[in-house]
């Protein structure tokens, strides 16, 4: 069954906080200051900032899906979006040529309990996702290490228990693959980056937070943070979507960006590396990629957890005289952890990670956590986290 004539039933399921233009002949590139892709009222903003706010949750949303199908019959799926010039980009990046604007035959559907017919599609590279939401973050979270379709029941049911469940497992396997990474050998790469100074402070505990504070605003310059720039000229992109990394890249990298100039008209692609060296080399990344990648040089020397907000970011802290000190390598930043609220984020879930465990630290970033997270079981899922990083690295003192 195709995945066009699949999806046709309302998608019933609340949905929980969790995250290319030129088809010839289309009308020429407008001037910088207005973008080439806001040509549909239903399109959805691209998740460039991480300072965002939660995601609505209804009970009757639907989960939009545009499709293109070309003369050979081939079709490429836009995810979480209408817009048809992005699809049209993505068809043209694909197939490596302009398609004729009288070829492009644009086809709208609603999916409803969308599990394997979105991992099949994701897999095969044809589809481009625009934004994450909850449910698409749980489908594709069940799909990090493997290729091709999924049976239905290979695939637990979307509720919040299991996004829950589902979020808490998928970031204890990211720490385990951190924690066998080789530390010395990504200490002297960032070395060779910020200066052996800088990260010799790091390894005594005498004077640590003021250490960390100068790490910090080096840290910064050197790993700024990605917001989009073309790699080629300098101006800033458009953010099309999000597509499976390429074929054997699967362990290296989660997701590969693709972004479009409209200044010099190329394609730049951003990917979500899971593994430190890439990053260190590129030196591009955002809070999940250099969080990963601090976590890693202070838990060389000191007891270090890497903290997930539900709302889309992510810190460490390191423990400084008994005392978990927060520290955000984006801002560079250490000891503040009022910060977020002073941004204006609405704190739901905030959970620690480290060899010893899981731990829910809510409390500590925002108030009322306690009454926002009501229902979503996460009690249960960080004892199940626990269990999973206690297996894996035993009862450490």
């Amino acid at each position: 069954m195709s995945l066009t004539s699949f999806l046709r039933l309302p998608f019933l399921l609340s949905l929980l906080s969790l995250q290319i233009y030129y088809a010839f002949p289309l009308p020429p590139l407008p001037t910088r200051s207005t973008s080439i892709l806001s040509n549909s009222a239903n399109e959805i903003p691209s998740p460039i900032h991480r300072r965002s706010t939660p995601l609505p949750s209804s009970s009757n949303t639907s989960v939009p899906l545009l499709t293109l199908t070309l003369p050979s019959n081939q079709q490429y799926h836009l995810l979480n979006s209408l817009n048809h010039t992005k699809l049209s980009l993505f068809a043209q990046l694909k197939t490596g040529s302009s398609i004729p604007k009288e070829n492009l035959q644009f086809t709208n559907s609603t999916l409803s309990s969308p599990q394997v017919e979105i991992t099949s599609s994701y897999n095969s590279g044809n589809l481009l996702v625009t934004s994450s939401t909850p449910l698409t973050s749980f489908i594709l979270s069940q799909n990090i290490h493997q290729r091709g379709s999924m049976s239905d029941s290979g695939i637990p049911v979307y509720n919040e228990k299991n996004v829950t469940r589902s979020t808490v497992e998928t970031y204890c396997r990211r720490l385990i693959c951190l924690e066998s990474e080789d530390k010395e050998k990504v200490w002297k790469e960032v070395e060779g980056v910020v200066g052996r100074e800088c990260l010799e402070n790091l390894k005594s505990k005498h004077k640590l937070k003021k250490s960390l504070q100068h790490f910090g605003s080096t840290f910064k310059s050197h790993f700024p943070y990605y917001y989009g720039t073309c790699s080629k000229c300098g101006c800033k992109s458009e953010f099309l979507g999000f597509k499976v990394t390429e074929e054997g890249e699967e362990m290296k990298s989660s997701r590969r960006e693709i972004y479009f100039c409209g200044e010099c008209r190329e394609f730049d692609f951003f990917e979500r590396y899971n593994t430190l060296l890439p990053i260190i080399k590129s030196r591009r990344g955002r809070c999940g990629e250099y969080s990963m990648l601090t976590y890693t040089l202070l838990s060389l020397y000191h007891p270090t957890r890497w903290i997930i907000d539900w709302n889309d970011h992510v810190w460490i802290e390191v423990e400084i005289e008994d005392e978990w000190i927060h520290f955000d390598p984006c801002e560079g930043i250490v000891d503040d952890k009022d910060l977020y609220r002073k941004w204006g984020k609405v704190g739901k879930v905030v959970v620690a990670f480290w060899r010893k465990g899981v731990e829910d630290v809510t409390g500590e970033y925002f108030e009322g956590g306690e009454e926002r997270r009501k229902g979503e079981e996460v009690e249960e899922a960080v004892v199940l986290g626990g269990d999973i990083l206690r297996e894996e690295f035993g009862d450490e003192e």
